[in-house]
């Protein structure tokens, strides 16, 4: 297995708790793989405890619902009141609108004013951050589900 390999296992997990942990799984074994002079163990390692923890998705979401175009307020209340499968168009609609940029300030935004699980929730984001810029266009939309 290689780091492709490990991004595509991510891209196409889901969580099981509260946050995708795959993606930030992935920056953590890529980090961890620089650092201690590219074990390639860790590949393998990493997608098995990714097997262990998160449900495997076999499709983007976003291309099997379709909606009307909803108004940035309305992708907003969408998205916090986590109505599915609305969310897979409104965050495709958003990220198309606006850039992934805008989601994530928006959403560091938002994490920074919670102090749960000592800031779990930007650390995922830190994580999405990071992978979004690894992204090839066609990973995309399996990111954004």
């Amino acid at each position: 297995m290689i780091h492709h390999e490990l991004l595509e296992q991510a891209l196409y997990s889901s969580a099981t708790i509260h946050q995708p942990h795959s993606l930030k799984a992935y920056i953590s074994a890529k980090n961890l793989y620089d650092y201690l002079g590219q074990p390639q163990e860790i590949w393998a390692q990493t997608s098995y405890l990714i097997g262990l923890s998160e449900l495997k998705v076999s499709c983007v979401y976003s291309d099997t619902v379709h909606a009307p175009s909803f108004s940035e307020p309305r992708i907003k209340t969408i998205l916090r009141r986590g109505i599915y499968p609305a969310a897979y168009q409104a965050l495709v609609q958003w990220h198309t609108s606006k850039g992934f940029n805008d989601i994530f300030s928006y959403y560091v935004s938002e994490a920074s004013k919670t102090k749960e699980y000592l800031s779990h929730n930007v650390t995922i984001l830190l994580a999405l951050n990071c992978t979004y810029k690894e992204l090839e266009s066609s990973q995309i939309p399996a990111f954004l589900n």
